[in-house]
């Protein structure tokens, strides 16, 4: 943690004053390197704000990027090449 916005109490102690919301996916962050981030996009751009409050450049290059989606688009296949068009057309989306 590089930010300088952090208050000290008079035993040395570091306060953080930041709402609980995304403060486990932060801490789950720091113990594992694994980024669990939410898919809603505005979600993500919070979790983006709680890492650069924290410095964690790895989550937020984790929260900037959108998520992959892999889109197939073609016919599917019946199994016969002659019989007059019973393929149906096909377009599928995964995350």
């Amino acid at each position: 943690m590089a930010s300088d916005d952090f208050s000290h109490g008079p035993d040395g102690c570091v306060f953080l004053d930041r709402g609980p919301t995304w403060f486990p996916l932060v801490l789950h962050f720091l113990r594992t390197g694994d980024a669990l981030l939410p898919e809603c996009p505005e979600e993500r751009r919070a979790v983006f704000r709680e890492a650069q409050y924290y410095s964690l450049h790895g989550l937020c290059q984790a929260a900037r990027k959108r998520p992959e989606r892999i889109i197939v688009i073609g016919e599917r296949y019946d199994g016969d090449y002659d019989d007059g068009g019973d393929d149906e057309l096909l377009c599928e989306m995964f995350k």
